[in-house]
C-alpha cells in the first residue's frame, strides 16, 4: 500500500512539475508582447555579476544579445536563466 502512495505522490509531482513549466512559458510568451525592459545594470544586478562581466557574456555569446535600444527583455533574460537552470520566480506587477 504505501508503494501504491509513493507512486501516486510521483505522479502528482511530474504534472505538478509539467503544469508549472507550461505556466512559465505562457508568462514567458505573455513578457514579450508586454514585458519589461532590463537596463544593462539591472540585468547585471539580476544575474549578480558585474556590468563588464554581462558584457563579456554577451561578446562570448553566452548570454543574448540586447536589442537595439540597448536593453533586454524580461522575457529573454528568464529564458536564459531557465535553460541555464537558474530559475528565479517571476515578478508580479
Amino acid at each position: 500500500m504505501a508503494d501504491d502512495a509513493i507512486t501516486q505522490l510521483t505522479h502528482e509531482v511530474r504534472a505538478m512539475r509539467a503544469e508549472l513549466a507550461a505556466m512559465r512559458a505562457d508568462m514567458v510568451a505573455l513578457m514579450r508582447v508586454d514585458g519589461a525592459r532590463l537596463s544593462r545594470d539591472q540585468v547585471a544586478a539580476r544575474l549578480d555579476v558585474h556590468r563588464n562581466t554581462l558584457a563579456g557574456m554577451v561578446n562570448d555569446c553566452r548570454f543574448p544579445k540586447p536589442m537595439p535600444n540597448g536593453k533586454w527583455l524580461l522575457a529573454a533574460v528568464v529564458e536564459w536563466e531557465t535553460e541555464q537552470g537558474k530559475t528565479r520566480p517571476l515578478p508580479i506587477r
